[in-house]
């Protein structure tokens, strides 16, 4: 179980391997190649965690399966905020994932369902599901904002087998700030798309300001903690 801490200036701020069961929850990490980083272990909870300012990945699932990544803050990675990779049957909700060049990158993946994640503001797709190697992942009540703005270019690209951009149970699909208001929305890869486009997003979107608050918040965690954690040794001596 890893809880509430700080990791900041190593290649990997946390790496968990062959650990089933984990509780990853409420940890910061910044300033790294990598934020979090988990192989080969099942029944995983990756909850609250803040994520940013990685040179690669702020969260990295490989081989993992059966878990929940839910309520994490992801941005400002060089890279991908998360990278999933040799997957199976994962739950990704709840999720903010922006600023980054791709929020969500599938590779060999099966099975995963995203839903009511917020993808915002990436430089490319707020989805890239590489060509035929992922399989059966669902994705709806997603909110895509503004993602890959000015390429010319839909917010996601599917190129995988039997993905379903809806929920089958009440035919709703997807958020996307672009889209034209008739038809399906055009998942590229051209292999798939939104037939249920929602109408308003189904999580709240984050304002410019709301943004730099975001940021600012953070920062001031970053210098106020480790204050605190000083008193708190020097009260105990």
């Amino acid at each position: 179980m890893l809880l509430e801490n700080t990791c900041s200036e190593n290649a990997v701020g946390m790496h968990l391997e062959e650990i089933d069961g984990a509780i990853v929850e409420d940890n910061t990490c910044y300033n790294q190649e990598i934020g979090i980083r988990v192989i080969n272990s099942g029944g995983v909870e990756i909850k609250g965690n803040v994520c940013y300012n990685q040179t690669n990945k702020d969260i990295n699932l490989m081989a993992v399966s059966n878990s929940n990544i839910s309520l994490n803050k992801c941005y400002d990675n060089e890279n991908y905020a998360l990278y999933i990779q040799y997957c199976f049957n994962n739950t990704i909700s709840n999720n903010t994932l922006m600023g980054s060049v791709m929020g969500i990158v599938l590779t060999y993946t099966n099975h995963c369902n995203f839903t009511y994640n917020l993808i915002q503001e990436n430089v490319e797709w707020g989805v890239y599901l590489y060509p035929l190697v992922n399989e059966y992942n669902i994705f709806h009540h997603n909110s895509f904002i503004s993602n890959a703005l000015g390429l010319g270019i839909p917010q996601a690209y599917d190129a995988g087998n039997y993905s379903v951009w809806y929920d089958v149970n009440t035919n709703e699909g997807n958020f996307w700030n672009d889209y034209s208001g008739t038809g399906n929305y055009s998942i590229d890869g051209g292999k798939f798309a939104d037939p249920y486009p929602l109408a308003e997003s189904p999580v709240p979107i984050i304002s410019e300001l709301n943004i730099n608050q975001f940021s600012m918040f953070f920062l001031l965690m970053i210098l106020v903690v480790p204050s605190v954690l000083l008193i708190r040794k020097h009260v105990r001596n």
